[in-house]
């Protein structure tokens, strides 16, 4: 097969094989948290004004996103949200 990485670049040469059929399973992957992890109070007041847009089930999703944090009160001096408070009230999974 011939291809090109640019419009008008040079074409390149590539061998196609079969894929291997070791397929990864889901149980490869390990979960990082338990249950979901919370937006802040002014993101969520954001998806409410927005969900009129949504279908019905969509609405529901974003009734029931977990929410609460204070925006202002997780920002360090320079105004980055410091991971640790993004996770408060998720249980870690070792």
């Amino acid at each position: 097969m011939k291809f090109r990485e640019l419009w008008n670049g040079p074409f390149i040469d590539c061998v196609i094989t079969k894929r291997a059929k070791i397929q990864p399973t889901l149980n490869a992957l390990k979960k990082s948290y338990e249950g979901r992890l919370p937006i802040f109070k002014e993101k969520f007041k954001d998806l409410k004004a927005l969900k009129r847009f949504c279908a019905p089930a969509a609405k529901h999703f974003f009734d029931n996103l977990p929410h609460g944090q204070e925006i202002a009160d997780a920002h360090d001096e320079e105004g980055a949200v410091p991971l640790s408070s993004l996770l408060t009230g998720c249980k870690k999974v070792h």
